[in-house]
């Protein structure tokens, strides 16, 4: 049978799946938000979800020219009913059985024998669509244990989908184990005896599970983490039901049925038996040679369990066991390739949320702080290492030859095939590097940090995470160091902090002008940031520099800005008591980070600015490079209609490069303008160190950009971009009339990270939005101001909101008449500029030297020794 191509108009998921209309991802986000408790779904709204994707499925059998039926629709209109009956009318509990059987066979039938095999693909994203409505219509995710006969119903029209029809696939293996382990789950604690029909329900569901955990495809995301949920789904059945009474209620079968999350809930009712279980499955775990994940998550479980026993000791050891175990687990899958880059960010964040929620029980100051330093940005951190460890040193240079290729040579299908085979040899590379990167970091300890602490300096780290036990809400930490005491840890409120963060970013970044309401903001945010304690710390007079690393909500907050009492002072913003600098993990202070005490290859100074947007090739001239960069934007998944709109050109950014020019040369540093023409893509990726590099252009940040590169571990260094030479041009599609060093003419942030920027003391990004970006809890913003610290530059001035283009010029030229005095570090420069603007008492000013934020190690720009 022949293949039928997707229809004009059609949208590829990022699984690869193509679904053939934006409806469907609309009705997926509603879905998806109803999961996730935002808004519920009413039964009238389930009949509209479920009725669109019918549509949808008759739109795909129309448009390849198939025969509908009104078996589709007919199914439709009566599944929100049968899987939640009684919102209607009461039914008959076998009538209700028939009439699902019926219908779902019928259903079914037509599927697998009407419908064109070569269809499955369009289909099975609506089919599974049609899953999550019935899923959030019968609440069966969070409340499966509300009556397991309705739970039963319910899952009736669910569990043959898997089983007998078109997701009878490896993608859909997650749902469908879900299912039955809600099945399983609903007959758990209930109260009355459970009948003869009861029992055949349980087995026939356990032998379906124990079949599909044997089945699953391990190189599935998501594989371990769904048998570990199938594994307890069958001890609970096996403990709770299938086990044969025992003669004595106070027994627990030591069999390969007790678990560690059994234990767990058994700890208080018999302590005894749970120790000599613990105590057994810890020695067993001694003799393994190699841990899997799974028993990486068990040894950190035990943790609580010998915490409750009041094994203190036990506890903390078990628990630094089992942290350094997961280090060296996900180094070696990752080296060996039993687990891909893609499967990282879902490997590291529940682990993260675990380790953190054990930690906490511990009441150990000390090892919690230590504990948030290895894992806060651990994800980002560990990319960022195998990045530049792998390929910092020949990305850039392929990046470049890549894009100067000439059409003759890219239409050879080899040539591109070979190109593929290098960029996949460069991803091996990566993985090659995890083991040690990993090792390394896993030692990591804030009395690494204390011992290279200066005098007068303090440390703030903050981090927000929901604790896996007791009530499920988000809690908030700041820990304080300071080169003589610490690390001290302070309970903060989250939810208050969280309501004024959101307020106090909304009144700065749509520049209300009302400066009386946004200090008052400002002030009562400093006060729940801030403990009393550290307060008073801040204000003693004995502090000239403060670190901060935030999380979350609060990443777009200037803490420069916010107000302080000091004595009977009016209250006064913190660039006036002291520098600051933000990081976004506090590793960056550790003794040998990369980028850290690394001295600038040449005193270069880069300064790039008033790209031509529109630039284009004469039309005498032939570069021949439409293919090449249309074969570019496939592989990297660059749209050009979706890289940003057209922009203009920067009235004054001109001026401002030539005059930071003048400034800096006439204090002996040495000078490049990249402008107008010169400001391109392969210009900027030549550069080899430089001391210094200053930006001024366009940019844009958050979800405005698509441009995700090669799945989940890379997409987010793409959010963000900096509009070069021949920017427009790109954005119009006009490929074939780009020069070849114009490449995608935006540099985002894995090619900043391809940079040779090690030992490059200051970039300037004096542009919009420069620090923004999205915020992933307990990671790093993804933004360009990050890119740039990431790929080893020691301070970045970045704004964190649109700034007015001559207001920017103007806050540069002071900030960098300031900067050339030997010894002045980026942070008291930027004080200096705030200052100053402030003096003048100008609203005009007055947001942008708000929104500009000094993030990094924050050196000088010249040593004083100098």
């Amino acid at each position: 049978m022949a293949t039928k191509s997707a229809p004009e108009g059609s949208i590829e998921l990022p699984t690869g799946i193509m679904v053939l209309s934006k409806d469907y991802l609309q009705v997926l986000s509603c879905i998806i938000r109803s999961l996730d408790g935002e808004c519920p779904l009413s039964l009238e709204l389930t009949e509209q979800c479920l009725l669109s994707c019918a549509e949808q499925v008759e739109k795909s059998l129309k448009d390849f020219s198939e025969p509908a039926s009104p078996v589709i629709m007919e199914w439709a209109k009566h599944l929100p009913h049968e899987v939640y009956p009684y919102s209607v009318k009461p039914v008959a509990k076998a009538d209700l059985e028939r009439q699902m059987k019926s219908r779902s066979e019928s259903f079914i039938s037509y599927l697998n024998n009407d419908v064109d095999p070569t269809l499955y693909p369009l289909i099975r994203p609506i089919m599974g669509l049609v899953v999550l409505v019935v899923l959030n219509r019968s609440n069966i995710l969070t409340e499966c244990n509300s009556g397991h006969h309705s739970v039963e119903l319910m899952n009736r029209a669910i569990l043959p989908l898997f089983e007998s029809s078109i997701l009878s696939t490896g993608d859909y293996y997650s749902l469908y184990i879900g299912r039955l382990c809600a099945v399983l789950d609903s007959f758990i604690g209930r109260a009355y005896k459970r009948d003869d029909k009861d029992i055949t329900t349980v087995r026939n569901c356990y032998a379906k599970l124990q079949l599909a955990v044997k089945n699953y495809p391990t190189h599935l995301p998501g594989c371990h983490k769904d048998k570990r949920i199938a594994e307890r789904a069958l001890s609970n059945v096996t403990n709770n039901i299938l086990q044969p009474a025992s003669p004595s209620p106070s027994a627990i079968p030591m069999s390969s049925v007790m678990s560690v999350e059994l234990a767990e809930r058994l700890v208080n009712e018999k302590p005894q038996e749970v120790k000599a279980y613990l105590e057994k499955h810890l020695k067993d775990l001694q003799s393994v040679i190699f841990l899997s994940m799974g028993e990486v998550e068990e040894l950190l479980t035990m943790t609580g369990i010998f915490h409750e026993l009041g094994m203190k000791t036990a506890a903390v050891n078990v628990f630094r066991r089992g942290e350094q175990a997961f280090f060296d687990v996900l180094g070696h899958m990752l080296s060996s390739h039993t687990l891909k880059l893609d499967q990282c960010p879902a490997t590291i964040a529940p682990m993260r949320q675990l380790v953190l929620s054990e930690a906490t029980i511990l009441n150990d100051q000390q090892l919690l702080a230590d504990v948030i330093l290895r894992w806060k940005c651990l994800f980002k951190e560990l990319r960022a290492r195998l990045i530049t460890h792998g390929i910092d040193s020949s990305f850039g240079e392929f990046f470049q030859w890549y894009l100067r290729h000439k059409t003759s040579t890219i239409t050879s299908d080899d040539t591109q095939v070979a190109l593929l085979k290098q960029l996949q040899e460069e991803e091996k590379l990566l993985q090659q590097s995890a083991k040690t990167v990993l090792r390394d970091m896993s030692k990591c300890s804030y009395a690494e940090i204390q011992q290279n602490l200066p005098e007068r300096t303090i440390l703030i780290d903050y981090i927000f995470f929901v604790p896996l036990k007791e009530c499920p809400l988000m809690e908030a930490y700041c820990v304080v160091v300071n080169s003589t005491e610490g690390p001290v840890i302070y309970g903060l409120d989250y939810n208050i902090i969280h309501r004024q963060a959101a307020m106090v970013t909304k009144l700065l970044q749509f520049q209300t002008g009302d400066l009386g309401r946004v200090n008052s903001e400002l002030t009562l945010l400093a006060r729940s940031l801030f403990p009393q304690p550290v307060m008073e710390q801040l204000t003693s007079g004995r502090i000239d520099r403060l670190y901060i690393s935030p999380d979350t909500d609060i990443t777009l907050i200037p803490f420069d800005s916010l107000p302080v009492n000091v004595g009977s002072r009016k209250a006064v913003p913190l660039f006036e008591l002291f520098s600051v600098s933000i990081l976004s993990s506090m590793r960056k202070l550790l003794p040998g980070n990369r980028g850290a005490d690394q001295l600038p290859r040449n005193d270069k100074c880069v300064l790039i600015g008033n790209p031509n947007y529109n630039l284009t090739k004469p039309d005498d001239e032939s570069y021949g490079v439409g293919k090449l960069v249309n074969f570019l934007c496939d592989y990297f998944n660059i749209s050009a209609t979706t890289a940003g709109p057209i922009v203009e050109q920067l009235k004054y950014s001109q001026d401002e490069v030539d005059s930071i020019s003048h400034c800096l040369q006439s204090h002996g540093f040495t000078t490049q303008l990249l402008d107008g023409d010169s400001a391109t893509l392969t210009n900027i990726l030549s550069l080899d160190g430089p001391l210094m590099i200053h930006v001024s252009t366009h940019a844009y940040a958050g979800s405005r950009q698509r441009m995700a590169f090669r799945g989940s571990f890379f997409d987010d260094l793409n959010c963000a971009a900096i509009a070069l030479t021949g920017f427009n041009t790109f954005c119009k599609g006009n490929f074939s009339k780009l020069p070849p060093d114009c490449g995608t003419a935006q540099l985002p942030p894995l090619a900043i990270l391809s940079m040779k920027l090690q030992g490059t003391r200051v970039v300037f990004l004096s542009t919009c939005n420069s620090a923004s970006g999205t915020s992933p809890i307990q990671e790093a913003v993804d933004s360009l101001a990050e890119a740039f610290l990431t790929a080893g530059v020691e301070t970045v001035i970045a704004f964190l909101w649109p700034v007015a283009d001559q207001s920017a010029a103007e806050i540069s030229k002071e900030f960098y008449s300031k900067l050339v005095t030997p010894g002045t570090r980026p942070s008291v420069a930027l004080a200096h500029v705030k200052k100053h603007f402030k003096k003048q008492d100008d609203n005009y000013y007055w947001s942008s030297y708000t929104a500009l934020a000094c993030y990094g190690t924050d050196k000088p720009l010249r040593d004083l020794i100098q």
